[in-house]
């Protein structure tokens, strides 16, 4: 039958089908396969092109990624940085982050991607057990070792032990991403709304010796991140902050 025969109407529902399944077919692909979770990541991934320009390189070492306790180590420069990895990524990333920094909006959110909050002084066992059964289960963690945002900026701090300890129980994988581009700010939560030209490189895949001792995993991610970079180190602890809200 010519197209132009064909009832208006009749148009409408094959074309409002095959939209659906296509909306569907992208909401099942996402990180969290609900529709508020697939229009969040929509949302997230609009944000790093047009608002920071993200440029991805070896992205290939995340697609697909899972099966498997995976840990995604990154440096810190910003509160826009685990959307900017989160937008590149087709599974969940459970972040860690400072309890802190969970004050007013940031609570929702962070209620609502499981985000494991930490104590700066690392003596909540609770939330250790949390991410560790995560990662026993196969999931994915977000991980900033730094325990701060990069000041001065394009200066890689000390990184904490933590990640070494995780892979060394759990036997994870450890992918590490270096970032660079995003806007320097006084206040880091203020990288979410200024313009930058984000550039996020994802190194291959890191496996480790079960024998290896959690401070020279910790310090094998931090060489690589460092090499990729080309940036300083620097053993200081990272300066005191209260957090992206308010450095």
């Amino acid at each position: 039958m010519p197209l132009l025969l064909v009832p208006p109407a009749l148009l409408v529902i094959v074309f409002s089908v095959a939209a659906a399944q296509w909306a569907d077919g992208k909401r099942r692909r996402s990180p969290r396969p609900t529709w508020l979770g697939y229009l969040l990541w929509t949302a997230i991934r609009l944000h790093a092109r047009l608002v920071h320009r993200t440029t991805y390189v070896g992205r290939d070492a995340v697609d697909p990624r899972p099966p498997g306790p995976l840990i995604i180590v990154s440096n810190h420069t910003g509160a826009a940085d685990p959307l900017l990895i989160q937008a590149a990524c087709t599974f969940e990333i459970r972040w860690m982050m400072m309890r802190e920094m969970n004050r007013g909006l940031v609570d929702w959110f962070t209620r609502y991607g499981r985000i494991i909050l930490v104590e700066r002084d690392g003596r909540d066992m609770a939330t250790t057990r949390e991410a560790l059964r995560h990662l026993r289960g196969g999931g994915v963690l977000g991980i900033f070792p730094e325990g701060g945002i990069e000041r001065p900026a394009g200066q890689l701090r000390r990184f904490q032990e933590g990640v070494g300890f995780l892979v060394q129980r759990t036997g994870a994988t450890v992918i590490p991403v270096w970032i660079s581009g995003t806007p320097h700010v006084d206040r880091a939560i203020e990288s979410l709304w200024r313009r930058g030209r984000a550039r996020v490189e994802f190194g291959q895949a890191m496996r480790f010796d079960p024998a290896a001792a959690p401070d020279a995993v910790t310090r094998a991610v931090r060489d690589r991140i460092a090499a990729t970079s080309g940036w300083p180190v620097s053993d200081d602890p990272t300066p005191s902050q209260h957090g992206p809200l308010s450095e």
